[in-house]
Parts: C-alpha cells; sequence; structure tokens
C-alpha cells in the first residue's frame, strides 16, 4: 500500500470493509499475501450536487432520490459523500445517511469536533428528524406504531433468498422501534395519505416496515409494499418502471428526510426546500 500512502491502520480498515481485491476478489485476510492488490481508495467524483445550507462547522445538503450517501463498493458511482470532500476537503464527513431511493436532508460536518458532536447527537437519539411519505390507504388520525424490528434475520432471508438488509417487524427476536406517525392530507385520486413520520428509534427501514406493518405500505417501496417477486426484480435491477408504478403506485419510492434539528454550538432547526406534496406525487407516478 506504500504506493497510494496508505499506512498499515487504514490498510486494515480497508480490508475490513471490503475495499481490497485480490486478483479481482475480496481480501479477507491480514497478512502477506501475492498476487494484483487492488483497493478503493476515496478520491472525490462530484456529480455538482451543492448545500443549500453552511456554517463553518457542518452543511447540509439536500440528497436527490437514487444517489448513495457513501460508496457501497468500486463502481457504485458518484455518492453524496464525492460532491461534500469536493468542496469541503478530506475532513468532511457525512453524520447520518439515508437509503439510495431516500431524498432529503443530510448534514455533513467540516472538522473533526463538529462530526463528532453531531454524531453524538445522532447516536443518542437527541436529534430530531421527520419525514413526508405518501402511504397507501387512507390514515386518518395520529398514533404511534410501536412493533419490533427485525433486520437481517439470516433463517428467514435464507428461505426467501433475499439479502441480509431485508427487514421485518419481528416480536419475538426484533428491537424496540417506535414511529409517530401523521396524517396531512389525503388524496382520493390516488388513494394514498400524505404523513408526516417521526422515528423515536432509528432502525434500518424503520418508516417502511412500521407503514407496510400496519397495511399502509409507502408508494414506490418495492422491497416491502408489494410481492416477493416484485423485491427480487427490484434488487437485480429488472424492474421495469411502469412495472413499478402497477405493483407499487409509484415510480421512486416516496419518502423524503423533510426536517432536522440538532445542536452544534447553538440549536439548528433545518427545513427541506422540496416541494413533497401533490406536485411530486404527480411526478412520482407519470411512467412517459
Amino acid at each position: 500500500m506504500d504506493a497510494l500512502h496508505i499506512d498499515r491502520a487504514k490498510a486494515q480498515r480497508l480490508i475490513d470493509r471490503g475495499r481490497v481485491r485480490l486478483n479481482g476478489e475480496r481480501l479477507a485476510i491480514k497478512t502477506e499475501v501475492e498476487g494484483v492488490l487492488s483497493a478503493l481508495v476515496f478520491e472525490p467524483n462530484p456529480s455538482g450536487l451543492t448545500p443549500f445550507f453552511t456554517t463553518s462547522d457542518f452543511a447540509v445538503f439536500e440528497k436527490p432520490v437514487g444517489v448513495l450517501s457513501h460508496p457501497n463498493g468500486f463502481d457504485c458511482g458518484p455518492t453524496l459523500l464525492d460532491d461534500a470532500r469536493a468542496i469541503f476537503g478530506s475532513a468532511a464527513q457525512l453524520c447520518h445517511r439515508l437509503d439510495r431511493e431516500t431524498s432529503g436532508l443530510v448534514v455533513v460536518s467540516r472538522n473533526e469536533k463538529a462530526e463528532a458532536i453531531i454524531k453524538d447527537q445522532f447516536a443518542s437519539r437527541l436529534a430530531k428528524k421527520t419525514y413526508l411519505a405518501f402511504a397507501k390507504g387512507r390514515i386518518d388520525a395520529k398514533r404511534l406504531i410501536d412493533a419490533p424490528i427485525a433486520v437481517g434475520t439470516k433463517e428467514r432471508n435464507d428461505r426467501l433468498g433475499l439479502p441480509k438488509v431485508f427487514g421485518a417487524v419481528s416480536f419475538s427476536q426484533g428491537k424496540e422501534a417506535r414511529t409517530l406517525i401523521s396524517p396531512l392530507r389525503y388524496f382520493a385520486d390516488f388513494d394514498a395519505t400524505l404523513i408526516e413520520a417521526l422515528p423515536v428509534s432509528g432502525r434500518t427501514h424503520q418508516i417502511r416496515l412500521h407503514l407496510h406493518y400496519i397495511g399502509c405500505p409507502i408508494l414506490g417501496d418495492a422491497l416491502y409494499g408489494a410481492d416477493i417477486q416484485t423485491a427480487r426484480s427490484w434488487l437485480d435491477n429488472r424492474l421495469e418502471s411502469a412495472d413499478r408504478v402497477a405493483k407499487t403506485g409509484a415510480n421512486r419510492l416516496m419518502l423524503h428526510a423533510d426536517s432536522i434539528e440538532f445542536f452544534c454550538g447553538s440549536r439548528f432547526f433545518i427545513k427541506s426546500r422540496v416541494e413533497f406534496g401533490e406536485t411530486a406525487l404527480l411526478r412520482a407516478v407519470k411512467t412517459d
């Protein structure tokens, strides 16, 4: 790794994260090896995303749908981290992340001190995040969904042929998970309710799983809002846009991180600029 100016500790972290290959295969050992080594070393490849709110300690981006937060392999394309580091340098770090298919606010720290403070806010659940989502069906009243979530139960996922990330509500194996949802408007033409969701806990795919659990999956959710075959097609990148609309009600996951509140020297409340009401719904179901 000398040619890449990578020290031993960083090399070990790269191996742990699956970012080193030996003769084209993922390297799993940390002893001396022979062959062709390749390493995924981060060099920003920005796509042009810019923050809409910036301080000397952090910045806030609106991540579009379809963009990864962090690199997840050798050929993942541009990510939000690419743009953050292209603008603010190598010290920039994402303080939390959104799924590729979820749009909305992401906070990026600009120095180590701010990174520690803001990440601690998220880890301790002191940071407050609200989301907007279009849920299938009519939701008339505010409610707290209290249902434990198990993510990556190996036996179940092996049986269904699904990846580890596929989760489920499980009262026997799950961890505590609560989401407060509030209806904002019902759209009769689409039989969908625009809701605000406040995740009290922070489990993977929590809002998606909880809305599916109460029988109101998020429109466009090809993983939890349709049958297993549709989920497999989506995971294999074989699901056509028109088929996704037919199966799930939209051609994207209709989930948007709308506001965020946290402390970094002062208390900040950041609100999304993106309209996510009727216009967004009409745009998402358009199939041409």
